[in-house]
């Protein structure tokens, strides 16, 4: 049990193994954008007390977070990935302060919240000239970013080292500052942080393997290259560097991942000495073309500047021929992106159902036509709105399967609680999870089994879901339905 020696937060193999897994705060299954920063910083939640507040978010860590199943990354062992949803975490923490009597404050603003925000509220926009307001001196931003609260891209946030702390140069724990960090910075250490530092970059490929995020945005970008380079080796990435007109370089590239293409950028940090709205919304125009197939250089104001940073057609060329090599590399890939294309269009061809989203080869969400009387309260994480969602699971590669879910997301507090209220204890439903969580499965059905996915061809795996569809819209769907038409919605 993690505990204070001599000055010292002294922690156990197990502590250690389980704070290595642990990996940020968000839906890292459902995100739109992850932001992937260097190291946790505890500026935000004042304390009195440095070394003691240090051990405070060192338990917080390993025996507040990752009591909820539905946050690991495989769904039974948060060795092997967790992380904190965002309604939790504030809560966890105040509780986690109070019992270990540590002065508790709420966050301040620093310059990685303030451009965070925007880099999500621009990035949602329709057009350029939109986006770029979020870095103008326009006197309605404040304004404006209450009326997009729920607009913005959903986004997850990750740290590459696991240990968190106040700052670089406040070092807490047994042996050296400089072999940890030159360890998560490739350079040559005492095989204990090599071993740690092996086995984060194995959770980071599996989780970004995994999920569909369309963007992912690296903070301290030399070090984030390598990282990248790492979780993707296998996908052989091809890093470009844009010089843009704000003097700020970025390194970027795109590779397929989860059935999709995301495009990584690597940046400075936020909150580095000089980062200013210009230099921020550069970043974002420079993304917001590369996402519609870009690659010339613009100026913050839409411009267009020549600079020759990048030779665009054979690097392009490049960067194609590296895309075609990922896509022929596993079976596997082919059969899920299958798997998922017969859901979509079985779904599409059921007059009786609308599809919400598709995100990658992994999540495709729908909703039966006689659920929408449900609000639609939900915030930030679905297009339309709507709190309560049906959704097809098409699992990774190694671990192969496919189930049918119900969940309901952040919303209203009250349409949660009734939702919460309704399945809780119903024989129908098969609900886990305490009513805080941010996302809720009340109903769960394996569709395909992990070893028929195995054993099966795509025709045959598609048959068997077309089947099990069929068949849970005959025995389920409809006593799911009236249940959810007894709730009260007025009062």
């Amino acid at each position: 049990m993690a505990s204070i020696v001599d000055k010292k937060v002294v922690l156990s193999e197990t502590d250690m193994m389980t704070l290595n897994a642990f990996i940020g705060f968000g839906d890292f299954a459902r995100t739109d954008v992850l932001v992937f920063g260097i190291e946790e910083g505890l500026g935000g939640h004042a304390a009195d007390d440095i070394l003691k507040k240090q051990l405070g978010e060192i338990k917080l860590r390993i025996d507040y977070f990752g009591k909820d199943a539905s946050l690991y990354f495989d769904g039974q062992n948060k060795h092997n990935g967790y992380w904190a949803s965002g309604l939790d975490s504030d809560m966890l923490r105040e509780e986690c302060y109070r019992d270990l009597n540590i002065t508790h404050s709420e966050p301040r603003a620093t310059p990685y919240v303030y451009f965070t925000q925007k880099i999500l509220l621009s990035l949602a926009e329709d057009c350029d000239q939109e986006a770029m307001r979020w870095f103008s001196k326009d006197p309605n931003n404040r304004k404006r970013k209450d009326e997009y609260a729920n607009k913005g891209k959903s986004v997850a946030y990750t740290d590459w080292r696991p240990l968190p702390r106040q700052k670089e140069g406040i070092w807490f724990f047994p042996g050296s500052e400089e072999d940890y960090i030159n360890s998560f910075d490739f350079k040559p250490s005492i095989d204990y942080y090599e071993k740690l530092r092996d086995e984060r970059l194995k959770i980071y490929k599996s989780v970004l393997n995994s999920y569909p995020f369309s963007i992912i945005i690296g903070l301290k970008k030399d070090i984030m290259k390598k990282v990248f380079e790492h979780i993707f080796k296998d996908k052989q990435p091809i890093f470009f560097k844009s010089k843009l007109p704000s003097n700020m370089t970025i390194y970027w590239a795109k590779v397929e991942s989860c059935g999709g293409q995301s495009l990584i950028v690597c940046m400075d940090h936020l909150s580095s000495f000089g980062m200013s709205d210009p230099k921020v919304g550069s970043v974002v125009l420079k993304i917001r073309q590369l996402l519609r197939g870009q690659n010339e250089d613009y100026d913050i104001m839409g411009n267009q500047q020549v600079i020759p940073s990048l030779k665009v057609k054979e690097d392009q060329a490049k960067l194609n021929n590296n895309e075609h090599k990922v896509k022929e590399k596993t079976l596997g890939s082919s059969r899920r992106k299958d798997v998922a294309d017969f859901i979509v269009s079985m779904l599409k061809d059921d007059k009786e159902m609308d599809l919400e989203e598709r995100k990658g080869e992994r999540l495709i969400n729908f909703i039966p036509k006689k659920l929408e009387f449900v609000p639609r309260m939900a915030k930030g994480w679905t297009k339309s709105n709507r709190i309560v969602l049906f959704e097809f699971q098409n699992s990774k590669d190694n671990n192969c399967e496919v189930k049918l879910c119900l969940y309901y997301g952040p919303g209203s507090q009250t349409i949660r609680e009734k939702i919460y209220n309704m399945a809780n204890g119903n024989d129908l439903f098969n609900i886990t999870q305490k009513s805080s969580a941010e996302w809720i499965c009340i109903f769960k059905k394996t569709i395909v089994e992990k070893s028929k996915y195995q054993e099966l061809d795509s025709s045959e795996i598609n048959e068997l879901i077309r089947k099990e569809y069929i068949k849970f819209k005959n025995e389920k769907l409809g006593m799911i339905i009236q249940e959810f038409e007894k709730i009260d919605w007025d009062n």
